[in-house]
């Protein structure tokens, strides 16, 4: 590209863009009809939810405390869009098709000083340093329980039956892990209700399992025998709660469960795991079901863990494997590609009535991501200035001057300062430049009396260079 192409492209596609940057047109900021993002329900295609005008609360994180809410949709949006989508993917986690000014929550760098932040698709293009996205983590508060009430059921026979049992949370987060995995229901004609688990006797989960169904055993009143690979029980009060969750390919982890604290979520990833999984060197749990459902729900419980799960279905098996990793690394992950994608049609998003991060994924691969709302585009620099006592110019003008330090070395020494491209380096100036004009109005236009008021503004001259 020289000079002359440059400058029409500038024109025709940067100079044409740059009140949409600032003004927030709806459809630059969208995603796929493909996408789903999570709610209280599971995950929910973005389309229909539109369509819908779905009310059903949807789980935020707080950019700046990372910890999760669920919060209710203020707007359903739909626009047609005809240009250019941005497609961020990688093998393992990342799979975002978003429109140009969509915002991506990522952060640049490993370290774990490096703080996350938002970042326009586009403006991406010109970064030639790694970007991190957020694929997990995060502080899920979650419900504490200590008991759980199994209701009692019509008998004429068996009293207790009749009696509702409390169990206590964490035996009952054991067995329903090992039940969901292994397990199945069967009612007989003569009115038998048998209850399975499948194990072989030299099974690394066999002496768990059995000591499991021993503690049971002992509050809900039923004996249990193994046989044929299978621990064989059988209780009406059980069989009546557990015939909900259908056979392997329909089963799920109702939403209860789903919404219990962190600690309990472990102990029910770790026991579906000792059911039906690896367990590899405490690193990572891969996991196989059938049940796309249990697939779906096992991702969300990583997530809510603070980790991330990959899910790969395999249709030659109609098998899915769950792998969840174990260690911290595993709730970012670096995007190894990007490409602009040709496109013409329909284009989803909401707006949350606060945070405005939302979990999303596409193609079982999920990550953190901003919805369209009307977005203070100076907050971050509202933030640092609260924080330091500054005045949110002085902040956002240290910002530009970094950028316009690089690009004078650049004229100068013919040398690049980092190892982000001079290019980056200019458009980034010039967005710094808009929003400093953005910000110098907002100031002016403050009450009288307000700190930041632009006519009681002293710059300290030492701290910003």
């Amino acid at each position: 590209m020289n000079s002359k192409e440059f400058l029409e492209f500038y024109e025709n596609e940067l100079v044409k863009k740059e009140k949409e940057i600032f003004t927030l047109k709806g459809h630059e900021y969208c995603y796929s009809p493909d996408t789903e993002i999570l709610t209280e329900d599971g995950w929910k295609n973005i389309k229909e939810y539109v369509l819908n005008k779905d009310k059903t609360k949807v789980l935020a994180l707080n950019p700046q405390t990372f910890e999760m809410e669920y919060v209710s949709p203020i707007a359903w949006l739909e626009f047609s869009f005809n240009g250019e989508m941005y497609h961020f993917y990688n093998k393992r986690s990342i799979d975002l098709l978003v429109t140009p000014y969509h915002r991506v929550f990522c952060r640049r760098e490993k370290r774990k000083d490096s703080s996350f932040n938002f970042f326009t698709a586009c403006s991406i293009l010109y970064k030639k340093s790694p970007l991190f996205f957020k694929c997990g983590g995060g502080k899920f508060k979650g419900e504490k329980k200590d008991y759980f009430i199994l209701e009692g059921v019509d008998s004429k026979t068996h009293k207790r039956l009749r009696v509702n049992k409390r169990i206590p949370i964490k035996l009952w987060i054991k067995f329903m892990a090992l039940y969901l995995a292994e397990g199945w229901v069967l009612q007989n004609h003569d009115e038998h209700y048998t209850i399975g688990i499948g194990q072989a006797s030299y099974g690394k989960a066999f002496k768990e399992i059995k000591r499991v169904l021993k503690e049971l055993s002992e509050i809900i009143h039923f004996n249990f025998n193994f046989y044929k690979r299978q621990f064989i029980f059988g209780n009406k009060q059980l069989y009546n709660y557990l015939k909900q969750f259908g056979n392997s390919y329909e089963k799920y982890v109702p939403k209860e469960l789903k919404n219990l604290e962190p600690n309990l979520l472990k102990t029910f990833i770790h026991y579906y795991a000792l059911g039906d999984g690896i367990i590899n060197d405490n690193q990572y749990y891969q996991i196989s079901t059938v049940s796309e459902k249990i697939a779906n729900d096992l991702q969300e419980i990583a997530m809510k863990i603070g980790k991330y799960a990959t899910i790969k279905y395999y249709e030659k098996y109609r098998d899915f494997k769950i792998y969840i990793g174990l260690s911290n690394k595993y709730s970012y992950d670096r995007m190894a590609f990007l490409e602009k994608i040709p496109y013409k049609g329909k284009v989803y998003d909401i707006t949350l009535e606060k945070f405005h991060l939302l979990y999303v994924r596409r193609n079982y691969k999920a990550c953190w991501s901003s919805n369209s709302g009307e977005f203070d585009r100076c907050s971050n620099f509202k933030r640092v200035a609260e924080e330091l006592g500054l005045h949110p110019i002085e902040v956002l003008w240290v910002y530009a001057l970094k950028h316009k330090d690089s690009i004078s070395t650049f004229i100068k020494e013919k040398k690049v300062t980092s190892n982000e491209d001079i290019i980056g380096r200019i458009h980034d100036e010039r967005n710094y430049l808009a929003l400093l004009a953005a910000l110098i109005t907002e100031c002016r236009n403050l009450p009288e009396g307000h700190k930041w008021k632009l006519e009681n503004f002293k710059s300290n001259e030492k701290e910003v260079k």
